[in-house]
């Protein structure tokens, strides 16, 4: 599925700059913002192209550039932290052998992963040369160059790890496959779809609450047992660290989506996929429009 004007999509932020605590924090959404007005703007003012927007970039190069200029960006964090903190004043018995992190990191640690909802303006009026009357431009951006503008994006910001565009969301493996279907989110590598024969891949990657996870080894004393847990603890899913989760979960997701994946025809390419679809768990509910 191709990004639509409104359309809400994932972008993860990186580290990078950050030898002082927070010193990127506040350039994050304004290197994105200003990078895809940059984008908007170059892509309108492009002069090798013989379309309705090259004819009223060409006559109306300011509106044009005041267009690019009226975009509207909505943010909001897509983590939730649920582990202890320095400051805490009582130690809770849920979080033993947790390392706390200062208060302040909390935020650092909820905005590095935001939901962004970007919105185009509806129209620019322009003062006709020849009347006195006025004409409204529309948008004027299919859902291909809306999405290349944003791919181009991403490429032009440090800032930024990566992104994903929002296709579907549900409480379940099952529903989420079942939304995914219903609204077309695939089509393209379908049978009769454009990207028919595209190579895919399913990934999930687990940000919701404290898990426990086990360390084991060898039981010298049995030789018939393989590994005993030897003790377990609770650990915070990290944005920025690796947070992948073991194949065997990724396998049950992937049965459990057999509602959808079964009609995806191209081979499964964990390596180098032409098509990466990642499950992403345990995000904070998007209430941005």
């Amino acid at each position: 599925q191709q990004l639509n004007n409104g359309t809400i999509a994932i972008i993860t932020y990186t580290h990078r700059g950050e030898g002082t605590e927070g010193y990127s924090e506040p350039l994050r959404q304004l290197e994105f913002t200003s990078a895809f007005r940059a984008e908007m703007k170059d892509y309108l003012l492009e002069d090798d192209r013989e379309d309705e927007v090259d004819n009223f970039a060409t006559s109306w190069p300011d509106e044009m550039e005041q267009y690019s200029k009226d975009i509207q960006f909505n943010f909001q964090d897509a983590l939730t932290y649920q582990g202890p903190t320095y400051e805490d004043e009582e130690s809770d018995p849920e979080f033993e052998g947790v390392e706390p992190i200062p208060f302040a990191q909390v935020q650092a640690y909820e905005s590095g992963m935001q939901y962004v909802a970007i919105i185009l303006p509806l129209g620019v009026e322009l003062e006709s040369s020849s009347s006195s009357s006025s004409n409204t431009i529309p948008t004027m951006l299919d859902q291909n160059t809306l999405g290349e503008i944003f791919q181009n994006t991403i490429q032009r910001c440090s800032l930024i790890r990566t992104a994903f565009q929002i296709v579907a969301e549900g409480a379940s493996y099952e529903e989420l496959a079942t939304v995914a279907l219903d609204n077309g989110s695939f089509l393209d590598i379908m049978e009769g779809g454009t990207n028919v024969n595209a190579t895919w891949s399913i990934r999930l990657r687990r940000y919701g609450p404290m898990e426990e996870v086990g360390s084991t080894g060898t039981n010298d004393d049995d030789s018939k047992s393989n590994t005993n847990t030897k003790k377990k603890s609770k650990r915070q899913a990290r944005y920025g660290k690796n947070v992948r989760s073991p194949l065997r979960d990724e396998r049950k997701a992937i049965f459990a989506m057999e509602g959808l994946v079964q009609f995806f025809l191209g081979r499964v390419d964990l390596a180098d996929p032409e098509c990466r679809i990642y499950l992403l768990e345990g995000l904070k509910n998007c209430d941005i429009q």
